[in-house]
């Protein structure tokens, strides 16, 4: 009996190294880089690549010149927030127009690209729902599907949802 108690334990622990990624990894290592803020801290990096690459395939295809000919900037939000001043750093420079916070938005100064919701299948997968909010009868909602490969994520499927 004592000997299905050490199987049964020995496979517990085993299931558990596996499922925090351990089995690929030596104990100290992970130890050191499981714990939840770090993955937290991982998840988010990942989570502000994703958003940066989506906002800029949006300013390059997304985003008509018509619409940029009146706008005096370009507004940004994530998840109904505005993204941190060192995110929006990232857009000081080579846009046709200044990146603003989504919370100044208003109808008739420029477009509103916003990250609507951010679903990861795994660290190496997310579908990312997005929108450009013109006014009430210019609008587009996308959803994207981005994979990581090298250390890059990659726009894999970039799929019209609807427009007004």
């Amino acid at each position: 009996m004592r000997q299905n108690h050490s199987i049964w334990a020995v496979s517990l622990l085993i299931g558990c190294w596996a499922w925090i990624g351990l089995d690929r990894q030596l104990l100290p290592a992970a130890a050191a880089c499981d714990h939840p803020e770090s993955v937290d801290q991982g998840r988010r990096e990942q989570a502000s690549k994703v958003c940066e690459m989506i906002f800029r395939h949006q300013f390059k295809r997304d985003i008509p010149d018509s619409l940029l000919r009146d706008a005096q900037a370009i507004f940004l939000s994530i998840e109904k927030q505005d993204p941190s001043p060192e995110f929006m750093k990232r857009f000081a420079k080579g846009q046709k127009l200044p990146v603003r916070p989504g919370s100044e938005f208003k109808e008739g100064v420029g477009p509103w690209l916003r990250i609507d919701d951010l679903e990861w299948s795994d660290k190496e997968a997310v579908v990312v729902q997005a929108s450009i909010y013109v006014g009430p009868v210019a609008a587009e909602w996308r959803r994207f599907r981005l994979v990581r490969r090298e250390c890059h994520w990659v726009i894999v499927e970039d799929k019209l949802i609807g427009v007004s």
